[in-house]
């Protein structure tokens, strides 16, 4: 799975039940740096880190699990 999350600012919800390789409890995550020379649009607060940088632009702020339960019934 590949999700681009170049620093717009709001929460990356994941679904693990529906994700492959997520076994049992443990998951693993990747950040992978974004090139000071890539070609996208970022948001002002995520170009002016990359403009202010010496090197590839990434981070992890922070990470938290919330456990939920979705009921399923049939209808009809």
């Amino acid at each position: 799975m590949v999700a681009d999350r170049f620093g717009d600012g709001t929460p990356w919800h994941v679904d693990l039940d529906v994700l492959p390789g997520a076994v049992a409890d443990r998951v693993g995550v990747r950040v992978l740096p974004l090139h000071r020379a890539a070609r996208v649009w970022l948001p002002a607060g995520a170009a002016d880190r990359r403009r202010s940088g010496h090197g590839p632009l990434g981070a992890l702020d922070a990470v938290s699990l919330t456990r939920s339960t979705t009921w399923r019934a049939p209808l009809g």
